[in-house]
């Protein structure tokens, strides 16, 4: 459970190096938080590419639905992120 926390973490912050010694630790990378999120959500949200592509290259689930509060997944946080950032 500490490294699922330690990954949310580094995923918020966008500590690429922290996200990977969570992933080479084996870390569950499609644990979901107290409000449905995982850390491929989380580091969608923020714009944090490098950790997105570490989670996606190691086989975190991108089509988890947060069931809370958007009713979203990673991938189409991504998608989101990259229109407000890149198409604009």
């Amino acid at each position: 459970m500490e490294l699922c926390k330690d990954l949310m973490v580094a995923a918020k912050a966008g500590d690429e190096d922290e996200a990977k010694r969570t992933i080479d630790e084996g870390v569950d990378m499609n644990y979901q938080n107290e409000f449905g999120q995982s850390a491929m959500m989380v580091a969608s949200w923020e714009g944090h590419l490098g950790i997105v592509e570490a989670l996606l290259n190691d086989g975190a689930d991108p089509n988890l639905q947060d069931g809370v509060r958007f009713y979203v997944t990673g991938s189409e946080l991504l998608i989101f992120f990259l229109w407000d950032n890149y198409m604009l």
